[in-house]
């Protein structure tokens, strides 16, 4: 198929349906991982006067390849070409600024990038581009804040300013609340951070349809409450009595599947975060429900659990 729109670009140079064909194969190109020869056909296309209507697309798909291959100077000057043309359109534009802002940060320009975040803020306040950028601009500043101090307080700010927008994705709301307390962290607030980490792993337990990116921020924020609490005397011994139990129902079970070993993993977190999370044990079982007699499982690993937890799984 390549081929034949290949020819008919070569051969039909006035066809209505040129830039069509042109697009579809830098499309391709792109989608093949070959970002140099797409950057190369977006632009071309962007240049060319079958383009019409598609100019600016291409455009934006032409940084976004420069971007993609490595090419930041290039693709910051496409996209400049595209902010300053009449052709950009509202999301459009939203999206290129948000591009630009990835791409000045890659080349390490965070103070230029934190600039174009902020005209996304400004000039498209309550979209999903507006949330991004927030979270965006607080990573700039939180990049910043290894050699200025300072500017962690502005990353808290941005970071704290999107876990608490109603119209941001859940998924950007754990990140903003696992990166609010990475930033404690460095500034050497540890209780603060580890209040933050379970403040993120309390809020995805409570999603009912959690998507892949929540639970990738959940997962960091639940290792990161884990060093935390396993660095502190009173839970070491806890931690491996809470291995130990769980070690040897899996053993009796004959159960050395992968998810036995995820399984493993969390009712072992579940003894460092117990003195801490008594109520939430019960939400983490129905999330990584299906297992038969996980009540029975409750009872053997937390001997202390409540009758709350057992009644969820049938056996009280």
């Amino acid at each position: 198929m390549i081929d034949r729109l290949e020819t008919f670009v070569s051969a039909h140079p006035a066809s209505r349906f040129r830039g069509e064909a042109m697009f579809t194969l830098a499309a391709a190109a792109y989608n093949a991982g070959e970002c140099e020869k797409a950057e190369q056909l977006f632009a071309a296309l962007a240049h060319d006067a079958a383009g019409g209507n598609t100019r600016a697309e291409a455009l934006f798909w032409a940084g976004k390849a420069a971007e993609a291959g490595g090419a930041g100077l290039k693709a910051n000057a496409t996209l400049n070409e595209l902010l300053s043309s009449a052709d950009a359109g509202g999301e459009l534009t939203a999206e290129a600024l948000l591009l630009q802002g990835d791409v000045l940060a890659r080349l390490g320009r965070y103070d230029a990038a934190i600039v174009a975040f902020d005209e996304v803020l400004a000039r498209f306040p309550q979209t999903r581009q507006a949330a991004e950028a927030r979270g965006r601009k607080g990573d700039c500043q939180y990049t910043l804040g290894e050699s200025d101090p300072a500017r962690y307080e502005e990353a808290l700010l941005s970071y704290r300013t999107l876990a608490g927008e109603a119209q941001a994705a859940d998924d950007l709301k754990i990140e903003a609340m696992y990166k609010v307390a990475k930033a404690l962290e460095r500034q050497g607030r540890a209780e603060a951070a580890l209040d933050h980490y379970l403040e993120a792993v309390y809020a995805f337990l409570r999603m009912e349809d959690a998507t892949a990116e929540a639970a990738a921020w959940f997962t960091r924020a639940a290792y990161s409450a884990a060093a935390e609490l396993g660095s502190r005397r009173e839970f070491r011994r806890g931690f491996l009595y809470g291995n130990y139990r769980v070690g040897l129902f899996f053993l009796l079970k004959g159960d050395f599947t992968i998810r036995s070993f995820v399984l493993f993993f969390i009712f072992a977190l579940l003894e460092l975060l117990f003195q801490r999370v008594n109520g939430q044990v019960c939400c983490l079982f129905e999330r990584f429900g299906g297992l038969a007699g996980a009540g029975v499982v409750a009872a053997d690993v937390h001997a202390n659990v409540n009758s709350l937890v057992l009644r969820r799984f049938g056996v009280l």
